[in-house]
């Protein structure tokens, strides 16, 4: 069977291009004009092979005039925005076919090239594949009928376009395997939504070639008699294969059954032999421990009498040894030396647990000293530096980690502290005006980013409020007059004759090629509303030109080697105001040759003026609003002045970063004045418990201690051997 899986529609009434997948079964549903009598339109041209206008669906509306030049041009609404009459272009009507006997694929479908002046040309193709994955189109264009056959010659291995009708419904018919035209006049009547009134006639015209008048009713009865015995004998077999396999399920189920009982009588006999067996063997066992018990018992008696002996005669001896006088003598020193002993950790250890932090704060000092002299000596870091080495030469002493330097005087840790002191009050102030700077710089940065944006827009970065004044102006003025009224800023109707001379005209207009421009004989009007809303724009210098009034009280006649001569204009308003503006200001060369007029300037933005000369603000030379090239020289140099706030940025972050890091010193006022001194005084204490100790070993080196050392070694004699007997108990 053909099976129909896909259908392209590629400029077909308000389809510019849409693939739909088609599966067995499909209902085409939606509101009236959705589109669905323009699919079935669509399918059946390629499915009939024809053209003809006729064809078309009728279901929708009896009385529609649906043309095949009201589908490609998608012009048959009046006013309809996707309407392509009067354009050049091509349609496409394609659908993807699969057998489902041998898996392959082959595409049916027809090309239309449109023109504007209303000619087409159409054929219809088939190729054997699916739908390319471009879907005939190519850069962004549906393929012409030459492309579309270079198109199928590349890319199918077998590919025909027709040059008729006829020609191509042969072959479509062949590839469905029908060879009768028949069919076509029975899809003819399939599409065409309307109920098949007459059936005997469609049977005989269509279905059965039989020359007398078939009996309908008795078909009818006959098919539903046979459809009733066909369900009576499916049931039937269906009942006689269930019980067929009932039956089976229940000889397989007594076989279990049977299998089960037996296994089961011989797990339980092996399981009762298993037992009686272990029983056996535990009786055995239980004979002959009995037996050694007895004996073990009687030898553990004659260890502990043993035991007990030793044990007293140990005490005996111990007790000797405490009634020694000498004894008491060595325990009394010794309790006193363990005594002293312990303090003297203790202070040891808490001498040294401060001194470890001490040399932890010095070496981290002296690391954030180090990285901070290597930055260039420059700017808010000069205090730091100096400082820095201060702290660097003060903390010198304290980076051993011993406590030997609580014996130094307090003069040490009395600089130390206000060397670091220094320095955190330098690093506070250089992080302050870093992070100052860094603030300026971002701030800068995102105000340049959007100015810059806007500009790669093609938006101008005009002064604040002026496009709204200039939106506000001429809304109230066609509102007032009626009719749309222009305004335009001046330096967009500007554009210069020559580049070299932009910095000049650009510096020299300054504000003023923001002024607004309106026609002469509206002037009054925008007078007026410019006056009322003007505190609405704060302070700012927006300027309203009155060109009428200038070429009534003025004699405009600009110089041939005035500034007014670099600078191009078709608005009139504009040339009028920028030769009275300009025309009278000489363009220079040199600078000797400024004198020599009474306004002049040099195309490097030297002017001389009022009998003084002076140069203008490079700033405003360089804020390019003029020409065509205004914007592209405005993003030049806010890339530029990017580039070098990127660079502030890279040289301040690291100076940040480092200055971060600085901690509150360890030494402070309170730290040296009482942690230290207890410190130094515990230290003192420390080497009086040492001299001590000396005297109480040789205290304890002048006793004698023959005889008790005898003892002490027959004592510990005697506890070897009772923890050896106690061992020799314990594994009986």
């Amino acid at each position: 069977m053909k099976k129909l899986k896909k259908i392209l529609l590629i400029n077909w009434l308000y389809f510019s291009k849409e693939i739909i997948e088609v599966g067995d079964i499909n209902f085409l549903t939606g509101k009236n004009g959705a589109g669905k009598s323009t699919v079935i339109d669509a399918l059946q041209i390629v499915l009939l092979g024809e053209t003809n206008a006729r064809n078309f669906n009728q279901a929708a509306n009896e009385k529609s005039q649906r043309t095949l030049d009201g589908y490609l041009r998608a012009d048959m609404d009046e006013n309809n925005p996707y309407s392509r009459r009067g354009k050049d272009f091509s349609s496409y009507i394609a659908c993807e076919f699969q057998d489902d006997v041998v898996g392959s694929s082959f595409v049916t479908g027809v090309v239309f090239d449109c023109r504007s002046d209303g000619s087409r040309q159409e054929r219809f193709f088939i190729c054997v594949g699916t739908l390319p994955e471009n879907g005939f189109v190519e850069n962004g264009e549906a393929m012409e009928i030459p492309a579309l056959r270079r198109f199928l010659k590349q890319n199918y291995v077998k590919a025909e376009i027709y040059d008729t009708q006829k020609e191509y419904r042969r072959n479509m018919l062949s590839r469905w395997n029908v060879h009768n035209e028949q069919v076509l006049r029975m899809m003819k009547k399939a599409v065409s939504f309307r109920p098949i009134v007459d059936i005997q006639k469609f049977i005989t015209e269509n279905i059965c070639d039989i020359p007398e008048k078939p009996d309908i009713e008795a078909m009818q009865q006959n098919i539903r008699d046979y459809k009733r015995h066909e369900m009576l004998a499916q049931r039937q077999e269906e009942k006689l294969t269930a019980l067929q396999e009932i039956g089976r399920l229940y000889r397989e189920m007594n076989q279990a059954i049977d299998r089960w009982r037996v296994q089961s009588f011989l797990v339980l006999w092996s399981k009762k032999e298993m037992e009686q067996a272990q029983i056996n063997r535990f009786e055995l066992e239980k004979r002959d421990s009995t037996t050694e018990l007895a004996a073990i018992e009687k030898s553990i008696m004659t260890i502990s009498d043993r035991i007990t002996q030793k044990e007293n005669r140990r005490r005996e001896l111990d007790l000797a040894c405490a009634q020694s006088s000498v004894f008491q003598e060595e325990e009394k020193l010794r309790n006193r030396k363990q005594a002293l002993l312990d303090e003297q950790k203790r202070l040891t250890q808490d001498l040294q647990s401060l001194a470890m932090e001490i040399k932890r704060e010095s070496l981290q000092l002296n690391g954030l000293c180090d990285a901070i002299l290597k930055q260039d000596a420059e700017g808010v870091l000069v205090p730091v530096q100096e400082a820095a080495e201060s702290v660097l030469k003060a903390y010198s002493l304290f980076t051993s980690g011993s406590y030997e330097i609580f014996s130094y005087s307090s003069a040490p840790f009395e600089s130390a502290q206000q060397a670091a002191a220094e320095l955190a009050k330098t690093i506070r102030d250089a992080l302050h005006k870093a992070e100052d700077r860094l603030a300026e710089l971002k701030e800068e940065q995102d105000q340049k980013r959007t100015v810059l944006a806007n500009l790669r827009k093609d938006i101008k970065d005009y002064p604040r409020g002026l496009l709204q004044l200039k939106a506000r102006l001429e809304s109230e003025l066609n509102s007032r007059i009626g009719s749309p009224v222009r305004i335009d800023i001046l330096a967009d109707v500007l554009e210069l004759a020559d580049e070299r001379w932009r910095g000049a005209v650009e510096g020299y207009l300054n504000a003023q090629k923001f002024y607004l421009l309106v026609d002469p004989a509206y002037y009054k009007s925008a007078l007026l509303i410019f006056d009322r809303i003007k505190k609405e724009f704060g302070f700012a210098s927006f300027g309203l030109v009155d060109i009428g009034k200038l070429r009534e009280r003025e004699t405009i006649r600009p110089r041939d080697d005035s500034l007014a001569r670099k600078v191009d204009t078709d608005n009139k308003l504009a040339r009028s105001y920028i030769d009275y503006l300009l025309g009278r200001v000489v363009c220079c060369e040199k600078a000797e040759q400024l004198r020599n007029f009474k306004t002049a300037i040099t195309a490097d933005g030297l002017l001389y003026q009022g009998y003084v000369v002076r140069s203008i603000r490079r700033e405003l030379m360089d804020d390019a609003f003029i020409g065509r090239y205004a914007v592209s020289l405005r993003v030049s140099r806010l890339e530029e002045e990017l580039t070098q706030i990127e660079d502030q940025l890279r040289y301040w972050n690291p100076i940040r970063q480092l200055l971060s890091q600085s901690k509150e010193p360890l030494f402070t006022h309170f730290f040296v004045q009482n942690t230290v001194a207890e410190k130094q005084k515990a230290y003192l204490h420390g080497m009086e418990i040492a001299n001590e100790l000396t005297d109480i070993d040789d205290q304890l080196s002048k006793l004698d201690l023959l005889w008790l050392d005898e003892q002490r070694r027959t004592i510990a004699a005697l506890g070897d051997e009772i923890i050896a007997l106690n061992k020799e108990k314990e594994q009986k």
